[in-house]
């Protein structure tokens, strides 16, 4: 599995708790009640059967695909930021 679109952005997600989630992702939305922080990968048909695939975007190359990287409950949420720029883990090669 590669990064599709280079390193992912770097968030910092507080929760109401006062706990801080440190975060890499292409982007966040908001879907039924969860903020969902995804990657854009390309991946092989047996890579993408250990992640849930969230959209195909439409692409020249098959394989390339939005993974869930992180689903929180958006009640659990009090703050999303993004924050200083840092290198990515090394999840993905």
């Amino acid at each position: 599995m590669r990064y599709a679109a280079g390193p992912p952005s770097h968030w910092n997600i507080e929760l109401s708790s006062g706990a801080v989630i440190d975060l890499w992702a292409d982007a966040f939305r908001v879907e039924n009640g969860h903020y969902l922080f995804t990657v854009l990968v390309e991946a092989s048909p047996d890579e993408l059967r250990e992640v849930e695939v969230t959209s195909q975007p439409p692409s020249p190359s098959p394989g390339f695909v939005e993974v869930l990287a992180a689903k929180i409950p958006e009640a659990d949420v009090a703050r999303v930021e993004s924050a200083p720029a840092r290198q990515a883990p090394e999840g993905c090669r």
